[in-house]
């Protein structure tokens, strides 16, 4: 059984003007079906984007006036031309975690800096039960060819912990992966100079601040009060307790209820777990001797 199948073709005609024409052709049901269903598996191939190009931003040209900031929210970034004068700063967005930056042609100006740190954790007013924590610094990936450079900062440093009863624990510091060409020498250190060498580098991947000693306290109060509890022929375990639970200064204070209590330590331990897992961040260098390919990016 056969269809008959309208085909419209554009006539050129002159002024510009096109005319239609239908065209008829009867062919089979089962070539119909066949050709549809290639033109849609086609078209639908035709519309998908890999994941990792859609998060991908290709630019021409980033260039930071002196004491100027700039942010980037894309995870990768190509660009031919990367220009950060004196004091300027390439940030990448707090929400980003890991940043790969590929850069063709880079002049860096005195102190320009390119930083992926966490967030502080915000503070207030009223003390609260925890303070909030600091956020972990995104990883670094950055593959430079340098052709001019006075000093520049690379920062993946974590963020700090807010204040609270049960401080806010400190953000951990992001891996720093460095690619770079130079024709010249790179004075690359992890510490910060008063007289900066020439044309020179300087990265800081450290965990953040937070208030250590409060946290501390809340950790040797709990191992004391359990060593008392635990070991009855100490002379002066139970009145240990009750000088500890009626002292303001200490974390188990007398205004709080045992129930409070219990919150503290059980957050406190929480904090401090989570606190021996955040680490400073790694450092990579890697020198080329020829320009970087975009290839080159992993």
């Amino acid at each position: 059984m056969g269809v008959t199948l309208y085909i419209y073709v554009n006539n050129y005609k002159s002024d510009n003007i096109f005319s239609t024409k239908p065209i008829v052709i009867m062919i089979n049901k089962r070539i119909v079906f066949t050709v549809v269903s290639c033109l849609w598996i086609f078209g639908g191939q035709a519309q998908y984007i890999p994941g990792k190009a859609k998060q991908r931003k290709k630019i021409s040209s980033i260039k930071v006036a002196a004491n100027q900031q700039d942010t980037l929210r894309q995870p990768i970034v190509y660009c031919d031309t990367l220009i950060l004068e004196e004091s300027a700063s390439l940030v990448v967005a707090p929400y980003i975690k890991s940043f790969t930056l590929y850069a063709q042609y880079c002049k860096f100006g005195k102190n320009s800096r390119i930083a992926g740190n966490g967030l502080n954790g915000k503070s207030q007013v009223a003390e609260p039960i925890q303070g909030e924590w600091g956020q972990n610094a995104a990883q670094l990936n950055l593959y430079l060819n340098i052709y001019s450079l006075e000093h520049l900062i690379i920062e993946a440093n974590g963020g700090n912990g807010a204040n609270g009863k049960v401080p806010g624990i400190y953000g951990a510091g992001g891996n720093v992966h460095l690619s770079y060409y130079a024709p010249f020498v790179v004075n690359v250190s992890k510490k910060y100079r008063q007289r900066k060498r020439k044309s020179s580098i300087q990265v800081s991947n450290k965990t953040g601040v937070m208030n250590t000693r409060k946290l501390q306290k809340f950790i040797e109060a709990d191992f004391r009060e359990k060593a008392n509890t635990n070991n009855p022929t100490l002379k002066h375990n139970v009145s240990n307790i009750v000088a500890n639970q009626q002292n303001p200064s200490l974390p188990f204070g007398a205004s709080n209820t045992p129930t409070e209590n219990k919150k503290f330590k059980e957050l406190a331990k929480m904090a401090e777990k989570e606190k021996n897992a955040r680490k400073k961040g790694k450092i990579s260098l890697n020198r080329y001797q020829n320009p970087l390919l975009l290839k080159d990016v992993k």
